[in-house]
């Protein structure tokens, strides 16, 4: 069987963004930074404001067949950018996860998946469950112990918490200060036992069956 090379393009408004070598090597980036036919049918667009996002609107409608998936550096993530999903995107990740998962990105995107950082699913999470309860802004989400039927350790029930909350892996070793392997062992561990595909599904999973509740902050008096 012969191996078919995918490609993609990685285009940017942004000067300052490097591409590593690895990089260019895995998605055999093509120049220069326009659309050319060679490309197939991936478009990684770099955006460091949810402005950026908006100014890319004209150029991706124009490209129909195209499926353009946004990429953001983690420090340059704004909540405000999930609005962005409105437009005619397929997928918002982290620069940083774009070399390390771009095969699996490929792979969800021919299964017509929407590749969605964590960070941006706990947003969009906490959107729709302020629309829904209508009590305010949601300041976290915790665990109900009494609600789950799912037997969980106490370090699970803390890591799931946090992942909740929007918290990435380094940050949770920073604050708690465990081992990378730690999470990594207990969030493989609550993806196996919740029979999800992946950490965000997990937490999507126990917020729809009332294992995470959310706290509302209070909403000012009118």
């Amino acid at each position: 069987m012969s191996h078919v090379k995918r490609t993609a393009l990685l285009l940017t408004p942004c000067k300052d963004v490097m591409v590593t070598n690895t990089l260019k090597k895995r998605m055999n980036i093509q120049y220069p930074n326009h659309i050319q036919g060679i490309v197939e049918d991936v478009v990684f667009y770099h955006i460091r404001s949810i402005k950026e996002g908006k100014e890319a609107a004209e150029l991706i409608r124009t490209y129909t067949d195209k499926k353009f998936v946004f990429t953001v550096h983690e420090e340059d993530a704004d909540p405000d950018m999930i609005d962005l999903i409105l437009l005619p995107v397929h997928g918002i990740i982290f620069t940083g996860h774009l070399s390390r998962y771009f095969g699996t990105i490929l792979g969800m995107l021919e299964d017509n998946a929407f590749p969605l950082e964590p960070f941006f699913q706990t947003v969009l999470c906490k959107k729709l469950i302020r629309h829904k309860e209508k009590s305010g802004p949601i300041s976290s989400f915790v665990f109900h112990r009494k609600a789950c039927d799912v037997p969980l350790s106490k370090t699970e029930i803390l890591i799931l918490t946090e992942l909740a909350n929007g918290l990435t892996t380094k940050m949770i070793v920073e604050k708690h200060h465990y081992a990378p392997s730690t999470v990594y062992i207990n969030a493989s561990s609550l993806i196996r036992k919740f029979g999800a595909k992946d950490r965000t599904d997990a937490v999507v999973n126990c917020i729809r069956r009332g294992f995470l509740v959310p706290v509302y902050d209070q909403e000012p008096s009118e």
